[in-house]
């Protein structure tokens, strides 16, 4: 039958579902709008037969399941319970973005090996039938593997029952007049059990809908499962003197389940319709029903049932103390196992040959969907959580890290293919550092070319450089949105077992896997991945896309992203300048279109800035392209003689360490000293001593410049901020200033300056107005 392969149901899933048939309201008299008295429950018998033929056809009731025993599986929930599985749920119902909320009811899931559950913005994580058991509590990992065990039994069990109820609501359906081939669709399987721990508690929340009886769990309809795939759940109650047995079926003293019709809630046409828990959209053609079902019941939701009902759980009155346990056993869609996403990233990186705008699409989306839905989603839900599941899904997390690693790797790749085809594609090779670099910039644009012309693209800035930036964009707030996720206040109202795991990536380091002692992954990142970094990565590759277009050298773009740079702590201080771009010469057009600072030790830049020293003495000339134009002075602690004390791209809070701009200068013209005593005759321009390391050496020293400083400047106001320095050549570094995604420009730091007048002036130099020196 169509029930029983999932070849069959894969192809019935594009059929439309069967509303069920519509409740003869008239002929019995019952008020059926909700929030009245019209609700049926198993004590009225003949009406609430006749909904369950009607509008509630395919829900059915087992008061006493058989096949297993109701203490082996109760003393199983207790082990699973002593052994800490059960934890409540911090969801986000309204998705990223929104609050979050901490549920009533506590849960644990188990099922086949890779298994997840996502719902209300949470993705659960299975405990394995037959895998590694974490116990956290004092259970032992044998006794919780066998309390594990005994569920999967219970799985089974209820397998067998639902096989034998499906051909009946089939025979029913066709008898109606249905095809037998849309008559039953779904799947008499499970591969997942989520047990949920209610108790009675007085701080549920009343529902309106049932006279302010308090609600354990509100009405929903199951999501995240296979269409038209029945629901079965166990129930078993515990803590009560009275148990809820067979007699006892009083809504008021016992825990019920209540049903009503809400079409298309879930299943395939459930994006048609806007899910609300408003009763203005439930179904006027039949009453909410409630049903009251003993300890050791059972009842199943079959085939396409829940695509158009919502259930919810009614806690009894606050008189009666007891503990329901409801074992939920469900089919879930295929992408819910994470060896479907473990095979999406392996067909990913084998492709890593393909360029073009679509695979590199499909590749960020994947990118995105391996961090938000998976790994973040393992981390927030705290160490207590990881504990439990680390034995098993430890691996599967770190080959999940693995991939999520290539294609970070991967995406840079990209945005240097992007950003070295624009320059590739300008005909003037003043740009390129090396003959090397300019080799491999025409290489990426004839790459960029050929996907132009294969694709039929008509402009790559549109339909290649734009979507990308697009597309990190949108994972820079993902991750804000998530960075915020994991300060939500609700966090500070649990225990510490229950805090999000800080996200164990450092991005911008160095591309290896480190372990700590507690098995908590540290997975490196050569892109620059916090919010803000990709938002300046995303800026570059806009403007370069702008710059494949006009080709104009005057309109190269600055680059303000940290594409080229290594963390600072993976770098040395001795390391070579050899990143590309850091060792351009004194003909590089980028002298004209940046602005630049020059690094000057204690006690010197002072001194210059002082006029007390009027010549700066060094070893190369100044580029001509920076004469009679202000450079900025970078003051440093004295350091190593000879030696930068700085690396060759310094951002962050690195800026903030040893490095102040405290003013400007302009060399007018340039000396050459080409002997000794020419060089000493100037010593009380440029203060250097005979015997100084910097002074002149017979047999070693063949000529030293001297910039003559012309005007010159201290800043006693605020200054523009700096986000990034990059070294250029020797002590000059190109200053990226103020942030492109925000409210300060980019540009000379004369621009958003405040000018003061001569009359602020002399106040600030008279000590009538003192203010702060800031740094960067």
């Amino acid at each position: 039958m169509s029930y029983n392969t999932s070849k069959q149901n894969k192809k019935s899933r594009k059929r439309t579902s069967n509303l069920p048939p519509s409740f003869p309201s008239d002929k019995y008299g019952i008020d059926v709008i909700p929030g009245r008295k019209g609700f049926l429950s198993n004590t009225s018998a003949d009406a609430y037969r006749v909904a369950l033929e009607t509008s509630y056809e395919g829900f059915v009731s087992d008061n006493h399941f058989e096949g297993c025993q109701e203490k082996e599986i109760q003393k199983s929930l207790s082990v699973m319970d002593d052994a800490g599985l059960f934890r409540f749920d911090i969801t986000q119902p309204f998705g990223l973005g929104s609050k979050c909320a901490k549920t009533y009811v506590s849960r644990c899931l188990l099922g086949e090996e890779g298994t997840t559950y996502r719902y209300l913005g949470l993705r659960m994580f299975s405990h394995p039938w037959n895998g590694y058991h974490g116990a956290s509590g004092v259970a032992s990992d044998t006794e919780l593997h066998d309390a594990i065990k005994t569920i999967s039994k219970l799985n089974l069990k209820l397998e067998e029952r639902t096989k034998s109820l499906l051909p009946k609501l089939m025979d029913k359906r066709t008898r109606r007049g249905i095809n037998a081939h849309d008559a039953i669709k779904g799947r008499s399987k499970f591969d997942v059990a989520l047990i949920n721990k209610m108790d009675s508690s007085e701080e549920l929340k009343a529902e309106p809908s049932f006279g302010g009886a308090r609600c354990s769990v509100s009405w929903h309809a199951d999501s995240s499962l296979e269409h038209y795939s029945t629901i079965a759940v166990y129930q078993t109650i515990v803590g009560d003197d009275t148990r809820q047995k067979k007699s006892a079926i009083d809504p008021r003293s016992s825990w019920s389940v209540a049903l009503r019709v809400l079409h298309n809630a879930e299943g395939p046409a459930a994006a048609s319709v806007v899910k609300t828990d408003s009763t203005t959209s439930v179904s006027s053609n039949a009453p909410p029903i409630l049903t009251s079902l003993p300890s050791g019941s059972a009842y199943f939701l079959l085939d396409d049932f829940n695509h158009h009902h919502q259930h919810a759980v009614i806690a009894p009155s606050s008189s009666t103390q007891s503990v329901r346990f409801s074992s939920t056993h469900r089919l879930l869609r295929e992408g819910g196992n994470v060896s479907f996403i473990l095979q999406r990233c392996a067909t990913a990186c084998s492709n890593f040959h393909r360029k073009g705008p679509k695979i590199w699409r499909s590749e960020q989306l994947l990118l995105t969907e391996i961090e938000t839905e998976w790994l973040r989603q393992f981390y927030i839900q705290g160490e207590g959580n990881k504990r439990l599941l680390w034995k098993w899904w430890g691996k599967p997390i770190c080959q999940l890290f693995s991939y999520w690693s290539k294609l970070e790797d991967r995406t840079k790749q990209v945005i240097n293919l992007l950003i070295s085809a624009a320059k590739g594609r300008c005909t003037n090779n003043n740009i390129f550092a090396t003959k090397n670099d300019e080799r491999k910039a025409k290489k990426a644009f004839n790459s960029i070319n050929d996907i132009v012309e294969r694709s039929k693209i008509s402009c790559a800035k549109e339909c290649l450089y734009d979507p990308f930036a697009s597309l990190l964009e949108d994972r820079a707030t993902m991750r804000k949105l998530w960075a915020d996720r994991e300060k939500d206040h609700v966090f500070t109202r649990v225990g510490t077992d229950y805090r999000p795991i800080p996200f164990p990536v450092e991005f911008g380091a160095c591309n290896q896997r480190k372990k700590s002692d507690n098995d908590c992954i540290f997975q490196s990142s050569m892109v620059g991945g916090s919010p803000k970094d990709l938002q300046h990565i995303a800026y570059d590759i806009r403007a370069f896309g702008q710059f494949f277009i006009s080709t104009d050298i005057a309109k190269i773009p600055q680059e303000t992203s940290i594409l080229n740079t290594q963390s600072s702590l993976s770098r040395k201080k001795d390391t070579a300048i050899t990143e590309i771009g850091h060792n351009v010469d004194e003909k590089w057009t980028g002298w004209k279109t940046h602005q630049f600072g020059l690094e000057m030790q204690r006690p010197w830049a002072a001194l210059a800035l002082d006029k007390k020293k009027t010549i700066e003495t060094r070893s190369y000339k100044l580029p001509p392209d920076l004469m009679n134009k202000k450079i900025e002075v970078l003051e440093t602690e004295v350091g190593t003689v000879g030696v930068s004390e700085l690396e060759n791209i310094i951002e962050d809070e690195n800026l903030f360490k040893s490095i102040d701009r405290i003013g400007w200068l302009v060399v007018d013209r340039i000396i050459e000293y080409a002997s000794r005593e020419h060089f000493e005759a100037d010593e009380g321009k440029h203060l250097v001593k005979s015997d100084s390391v910097y002074g002149w050496h017979d047999g070693k020293t063949k000529v030293i410049y001297g910039w003559v400083i012309g005007q010159c400047g201290r800043y006693t106001d605020e200054k523009n901020r700096v986000v990034n320095l990059t070294r250029r050549m020797r002590s000059l570094f190109q200053i990226t200033y103020g942030d492109p995604t925000g409210d300060t420009k980019i540009g000379k730091p004369n621009e958003n300056r405040k000018k003061r007048t001569t009359k602020d002036q002399g106040k600030v130099h008279s000590g009538a107005v003192k203010k702060k020196k800031r740094r960067f």
